[in-house]
């Protein structure tokens, strides 16, 4: 609903979410292409082809580092309103960090689930410590949806692929993105200097950075009401129309009313 909402408004507001894909998709070949047709389909096609005249952008994770290069594309930022970035990376993976992972991730073309190790290594870069320990119902659902719904040649491809990035640092001190942006942050993410260091290097005028204490990576599972109240603030904050930003906002507190009611 907020999607078609946006869209009539004449925005397109992409959600570019660092998923894993549903189990059913088994195909390699199909996923891999999906990996890297995404955005030349919906950021160029639907941007550029379409009547669009605006779009704002959202990414957690990878998909924040895929959008970020897609600001410093002319053709895919023409039309770029904003950026909303949640946990978003722009160094490439350390050595140490690589291997650790790729213990785990070298395993999972043999295995029919995703391993216990893998499993654990998600969960401490996605969760805070005090989650993590406080948080028993949260993080056993999440385990259960990584044992159940993800498939583990999926997952392979996917952390094959963002284990591969390239720095964009480097390109980021030479060149700005023109849009605005909204980088978020949990305090406790183990990429929080990696992601400070970030946003020292945007442009500060179009830049606004907020860090949640007590958050990992994943803030907008750990505090989604603080991160949903920065988004219509900086939506705002770039004349996106006021009934578009009040009907989201209405939306949103009817989810959480449902969330809470469950």
């Amino acid at each position: 609903n907020i999607i078609n909402y946006l869209y009539k408004q004449r925005f397109a507001f992409l959600l570019s979410f660092s998923c894993i894909c549903m189990k059913n998709l088994t195909c390699f070949v199909c996923f891999v292409c999906m990996c890297v047709c995404y955005f030349c389909l919906f950021v160029v096609g639907i941007v550029m082809v379409s009547s669009v005249k605006r779009w704002v952008g959202m990414g957690v994770g990878t998909g924040g580092n895929i959008l970020l290069r897609a600001s410093l594309n002319k053709a895919r930022a023409a039309k770029l309103r904003g950026l909303l970035l949640v946990g978003t990376n722009a160094k490439k993976m350390g050595w140490f960090e690589y291997m650790a992972y790729n213990v785990g991730v070298l395993q999972l073309p043999y295995n029919k689930v995703v391993n216990e190790q893998l499993e654990g290594m998600l969960i401490d870069h996605y969760f805070s410590n005090s989650t993590i320990m406080h948080n028993v119902d949260k993080i056993h659902s999440i385990r259960e949806h990584l044992r159940t719904h993800v498939h583990p040649m999926n997952l392979y491809a996917f952390m094959t692929a963002t284990m591969r990035r390239s720095d964009l640092m480097g390109r980021l001190t030479k060149e700005k993105p023109k849009a605005h942006i909204l980088l978020i942050s949990g305090g406790d993410s183990i990429h929080l200097s990696n992601i400070e260091n970030l946003n020292g290097a945007l442009d500060s005028s179009k830049t606004s950075y907020l860090k949640l204490n007590k958050c990992g990576n994943l803030v907008t599972e750990e505090k989604p009401m603080d991160v949903h109240r920065a988004f219509v603030l900086f939506l705002q904050g770039i004349n996106l129309g006021v009934s578009a930003v009040l009907k989201m906002n209405r939306l949103f507190q009817n989810d959480f009313t449902r969330i809470d009611e469950s």
